[in-house]
């Protein structure tokens, strides 16, 4: 099984990706792909990247940049190709998820993968057909486009900037769930964690955790990561 992650846009130069909250679309998609093959090598996946490092450009005009991630992807013979980015809008209450797809191929793995980001209490904008995006129409392999959650939204923010980890796992759970991979699952939300550490014996009071992280500025993500640690 040869899987192909295409993080999305370029460091610098052409085909950058969008800004917003303080950081930059493409450290994102880069940070979310590698986190994704590494669970994806773990299972024994072949993994191929279209950006090899943080500071990676392919291509020197968008239509490169495009055919670039296509051709290696084609001529490599992956299976699937995954394509991660951020989703942007001029409206800063604009949120949520959604998985593109060219078309009826990928569909069944774009429901997987968007029901499993929904499932972090992400806006569910749903499954949609895209025939415009040169990286769904000219790859020879089913592929989806994940938009994982808007990088201008202060509400999705949160997310992209604190909860890398459990997009990562919610987009590898997807392909697994679609490849019939069973594999340990990973706690992802804060609830999930609290109920695990309180089984744990570590913490008691959950109706007290439950409420401190509501305000206390990342909590949730230390217990996740408490309760992933713990539960390896």
């Amino acid at each position: 099984m040869k899987i192909f992650l295409d993080a999305g846009h370029n460091h610098n130069g052409a085909d950058t990706g969008a800004q917003g909250n303080g950081f930059k679309e493409q450290d994102i998609t880069y940070q979310l792909a590698q986190k994704v093959g590494d669970r994806l090598k773990a299972e024994g996946i072949e993994v191929k990247y279209s950006r090899g490092t943080i500071t990676s450009n392919v291509g020197t005009t968008l239509s490169e940049s495009i055919n670039w991630r296509c051709d290696r992807a084609n001529s490599w013979g992956a299976d699937y190709f995954i394509s991660i980015h951020c989703n942007a809008a001029t409206d800063s209450s604009a949120n949520g998820t959604e998985t593109l797809i060219y078309g009826d191929s990928a569909k069944v793995l774009a429901d997987m993968v968007n029901s499993n980001l929904v499932g972090l209490g992400l806006t569910n904008r749903g499954v949609k057909v895209r025939t415009d995006l040169g990286v769904l129409k000219h790859t020879n392999m089913p592929a989806i486009l994940v938009e994982t959650a808007f990088i201008t939204s202060e509400k999705d923010a949160h997310y992209l900037l604190n909860l890398q980890d459990v997009i990562a796992n919610a987009i590898t759970d997807g392909i697994f769930e679609f490849l019939g991979i069973e594999v340990n699952n990973m706690i992802e939300t804060a609830e999930q964690a609290i109920q695990a550490l309180v089984d744990k014996g570590i913490i008691n009071s959950p109706e007290y955790w439950a409420s401190a992280y509501q305000v206390v500025n990342n909590l949730d993500v230390l217990l996740i990561r408490v309760a992933n640690e713990i539960n390896k």
